[in-house]
């Protein structure tokens, strides 16, 4: 009989940068993202020395890397303060449907809510069906709004 392994969470350091880089070149295969080894190398090393602009986390089991989830902060006048908005979250194909998801979810609202965060948002691909039904029964609702983007600088 197979048990079930705990998952574990740890604040990443520049010393795991080619493992985030690694999982972040599988979870942006599995949404179909660009990826951009130069930018993210660049993206990760900055929010890693400033953390007043968020954390990066590893997920692992039995001290091996099986996924990530990287939360940053911003201030709203609409959610009255700090919000924060869980940018991403990468679980290993081999690894999903085990509950970590819903773990790094609990995880992730605790921490928030430590750092008086007075709202969390996130964004899911509208095919990822498995990740709407995780994110809904965390408690996050649709916003009725879309969310557009327009780079500003597109020297990544």
């Amino acid at each position: 009989m197979k048990t079930k392994k705990e998952a574990s969470f740890r604040p990443a350091s520049v010393a795991d940068i080619e493992t985030l880089l690694s999982l972040m070149r599988e979870y942006y295969a599995y949404d179909h993202l660009k990826f951009d080894s130069r930018a993210a190398l660049k993206t990760i090393k900055h929010l890693l020395s400033h953390e007043s602009l968020g954390y990066i986390w590893l997920i692992e089991e039995a001290e091996h890397p099986v996924g990530y989830f990287v939360v940053t902060f911003w201030y709203s006048l609409e959610f009255y303060g700090k919000a924060a908005f869980l940018d991403e979250l990468h679980i290993g194909a081999g690894y999903r449907g085990r509950g970590i998801g819903k773990s790094v979810l609990a995880f992730v609202q605790e921490f928030c809510a430590a750092q008086g965060v007075r709202a969390l948002r996130l964004e899911v691909e509208h095919v990822n069906h498995q990740a709407h039904n995780l994110y809904r029964k965390s408690g996050f609702t649709e916003h009725p709004r879309h969310i557009m983007t327009k780079w500003l600088d597109d020297s990544r």
